[in-house]
Parts: C-alpha cells; sequence; structure tokens
C-alpha cells in the first residue's frame, strides 16, 4: 500500500510542499511550491477586472494544483503549516482564508485526512524553539535531510532564495508530523 503524505507550507502566494514517502524508511521525494501572482488595485485594472476576480483565480489555480499535486503521488495524508490568527493585516487574513478554503476544499474532495499545526509548532519541531528565524529552520532542514539533493537551485548550483524558504517550512511540518499518531500509524503499517 502507497505511505505517501505531503507536507504543506500554505499561503495564497506560494504555497511550499514536501512529498514523503514513508514506506520502509521515511524519505522525501519531490519538493516545490505552488505560485500565484499577487493581486493588487493596478493589476486587476489593467486586466478588465476586480481583486476580488483575481483572488478567486488564485485560489481556483493553488486548489488545482494541489488537487494534481496529492492524485500524482497518491497521497494519504495532509499535513498543514496554517496559521490561526494574528495576520499583520486584513488582506493577509483574506488570503489565509482563500488558501485555507482551498486546501481544505481540495482534501475534502480527495477524501484526504489533514492534520493542521501552527507555525509555532513546526518550528519548535525543527528547531526546539518556537520562534526560529528563517534561517534557522533553513539549517535544521539542510541537516535533518542532507540525505535529499531536490532542492530549487539557480544555474551556478547554489540554493535559490525565497523559494526554498516554503519548502524549509514544509520540512519543519514533516518534522512535526512525526509526533502525531497519524504518522505513527502510516509507519507501523508498513
Amino acid at each position: 500500500m502507497n505511505r505517501k503524505i505531503a507536507c504543506l507550507d500554505l499561503a495564497l502566494t506560494n504555497t511550499g510542499w514536501v512529498i514523503a514517502d514513508l514506506s520502509g524508511k521515511e524519505r522525501i521525494i519531490k519538493v516545490g511550491v505552488i505560485q500565484t501572482p499577487p493581486a493588487s488595485t493596478k493589476r486587476a485594472k489593467s486586466r478588465k477586472q476586480t481583486v476580488g476576480e483575481l483572488d478567486w483565480a488564485r485560489s481556483q489555480k493553488l486548489a488545482s494544483e494541489l488537487t494534481s499535486l496529492l492524485k500524482e503521488h497518491g497521497i494519504q495524508h495532509v499535513y498543514v503549516e496554517c496559521p490561526t490568527g494574528g495576520a499583520k493585516s486584513s488582506r493577509a487574513a483574506k488570503s489565509m482564508a482563500l488558501a485555507k478554503g482551498a486546501a481544505s476544499a481540495v482534501c475534502s474532495v480527495l477524501d484526504i485526512p489533514a492534520t493542521l499545526f501552527t507555525p509555532q509548532q513546526a518550528k519548535k519541531a525543527a528547531t526546539g524553539q518556537n520562534n526560529a528565524t528563517k534561517s534557522q529552520v533553513k539549517a535544521a532542514a539542510l541537516k535533518e535531510f542532507d540525505y535529499y539533493d531536490g532542492w530549487v537551485k539557480n544555474s551556478k548550483g547554489a540554493l535559490v532564495k525565497g523559494v526554498n524558504e516554503h519548502i524549509f517550512d514544509s520540512c519543519s511540518v514533516l518534522m512535526c508530523a512525526r509526533r502525531t499518531v497519524s504518522y505513527k500509524e502510516l509507519m507501523k503499517n508498513v
């Protein structure tokens, strides 16, 4: 039986993801980022659309790409870093609500269970600190998953900043998932 899981750093603009196979020893098999261009009044006017219409299209793109990803890999469980509040602006709160709605709908339609973690829980699992910085999460992910070489790199072979931050956050979600009953059950049923 397939034992693949998806770990997400959920956001409307950049959703980082990690696919891990739990058949035998846990291993990352693929990483990436689902990107949707930010909506702005200027961009909406240039396209003769409203910001709401652009946001709707962004949410649909996230849902569509997430559906394809989960189906392609036969995902058994989704683990998500998902803030519970405290957004710095109403726009940020709206964007997170759209991303949560898209991801929830996808998991519901595909009948895939999901477990949510706060960013603080994921950071603590990776670094031992609730308030770890992006560079600390990166260092922890690179150390923990030193066997993996599929990070996003530029033409010179260096890690691409920004994009990989979302992937490293997804790695912290994977480290957090290890503490759950669902993860342990998937590992046990190998």
